[in-house]
């Protein structure tokens, strides 16, 4: 099962040399090999070739193939990217079927202020200045990989790499979107990303750089309320409280971790391992064991 983050897709990294042509053809033609087998793997498990993840994951296939083909040699480094992200989408929504199972139970009837939409959740990305209006979930409560496409592309980088290309996008954890979903039902509210993607430096191991993480801040609400509400929501998750900024780092892990950064915007990090007040109760945390919700 891939709760834990184990059977994520591969993550490029874009300040290693750069390898031949054939060196890089080979990789590539290895993962579409694997990616097929992902999809195939999720085809088996909806027991139904209509079932729409498997028409999505490998919708995602064909289209990392099509990049390959249109981009000349010159681009190699920026198509290859591409064309692993695209497989990167397609292996999770492959394993949105074959890996996570329904949610138990039916969607929480619990009233809050400024209640949302069943499965909607609404963004804004700092960076871009752009508002990112998604149906995360279906009526059934299980994500949609159309969303999860929506959701990781719009939260580029912006500006051009010298190699990658202009506004590069990576293809996001799918746990990661369903925690702020769960936050912007909690407080019935839009959720503000200041930071999602960063382009990965060498030796860097930041989950920015692998599609994991976000620094937000929900309007109207205080940062202690979000940052108390956040430790006692999620087990399987960083969670980074920066008193000097006007953020709190969430990302997508497989083993908890909570930390203080006194460094200010521009000065280098300043990491404390941090002792959350409370922690949530073990089988608690909904994003655990699936990133479904209930039905509607």
């Amino acid at each position: 099962m891939c709760a834990s983050l184990s059977c994520s897709a591969p993550e490029p990294n874009a300040t290693s040399p750069k390898p031949s042509v054939s060196r890089q053809s080979s990789s590539l033609g290895l993962a579409l090999q694997q990616s097929l087998a992902r999809v195939d793997s999720a085809k088996a498990a909806a027991q139904r070739g209509s079932e729409p993840a498997h028409i999505f994951a490998l919708g995602r296939h064909r289209a990392a193939i099509g990049v390959v083909e249109r981009v000349a040699e010159r681009s190699i480094p920026a198509a290859l990217w591409r064309a692993q992200q695209h497989l990167a989408l397609g292996v999770y929504s492959a394993e949105l079927r074959a890996s996570y199972p329904p949610h138990e139970g039916a969607q929480s009837k619990k009233k809050r202020k400024g209640r949302l939409e069943h499965g909607a959740l609404t963004l804004y990305y700092q960076k871009s200045g752009q508002r990112i209006d998604l149906e995360v979930f279906d009526d059934r409560g299980q994500m949609r990989p159309e969303a999860l496409a929506t959701f990781s592309k719009s939260l580029y980088s912006p500006g051009t790499h010298p190699t990658l290309g202009e506004n590069v996008w990576i293809a996001h954890h799918p746990r990661l979107l369903t925690m702020l979903y769960y936050t912007a039902h909690h407080y019935g509210k839009p959720i503000e990303i200041i930071s999602a993607f960063r382009i990965p430096k060498k030796g860097s191991g930041s989950n920015h750089g692998k599609g994991r993480a976000v620094d937000l801040r929900v309007p109207g609400v205080k940062r202690r309320a979000l940052l108390s509400y956040l430790d006692v929501s999620f087990e399987a998750a960083g969670i980074g409280w920066y008193p000097n900024s006007t953020f709190i780092h969430l990302d997508a892990r497989a083993r908890p971790y909570r930390w203080t950064d006194r460094s200010r915007p521009g000065q280098r990090q300043r990491n404390r391992k941090r002792k959350a007040g409370r922690l949530p109760k073990p089988g608690t945390d909904p994003t655990v064991p699936t990133v479904h919700i209930g039905p509607r």
